[in-house]
């Protein structure tokens, strides 16, 4: 059995990975590649777990059937902390990444392809990469749930 806080500690070790299209490391990972990631360092899936294939806008129907293929999935409105979520980024639901929390709120760690529009002085922080942002705003768009197999309730 895994904890939850496992998962999200497992998650947050990606922090500020880059963000690249279909990567899996070694220091560039996209929002799928993420749960996929914690998933196989926590032994909670066989090791040719992965999904690829896809375009940037993602093929929903196949990513949560792959998702449900190994994860419970679970009502939208029931996202705890350490579950899997599908968000809707822009039109279509096609981006995904983790609940967490930070000093009692509830956190998304995500990887975003684009952080936020380019300001002067940002930097790097403007880049596409690994983050932990506010879950507010996301859990307003969250159109699927899961839970990771063998985790406890």
């Amino acid at each position: 059995m895994r904890s939850r806080e496992e998962i999200i500690e497992t998650a947050r070790g990606f922090l500020d990975w880059g963000w690249g299209h279909q990567r899996r490391g070694p220091d560039r990972i996209d929002c799928v590649g993420l749960p996929i990631m914690v998933a196989r360092r926590l032994d909670m899936v066989p090791p040719d777990f992965n999904i690829t294939g896809y375009s940037r806008t993602a093929d929903l129907d196949r990513l949560v059937g792959i998702f449900r293929r190994y994860m419970r999935e679970k009502n939208r409105l029931e996202a705890r902390p350490g579950d899997l979520v599908i968000v809707r980024d822009t039109v279509f639901p096609c981006h995904c990444g983790i609940v967490a929390e930070m000093r009692g709120a509830l956190t998304f760690i995500h990887a975003r392809a684009a952080v936020a529009k380019a300001t002067r002085g940002a930097g790097l922080y403007a880049r596409g990469k690994v983050r932990e942002d506010t879950y507010r705003p996301w859990s307003e768009v969250t159109t699927h749930a899961f839970q990771f197999p063998g985790v406890e309730a």
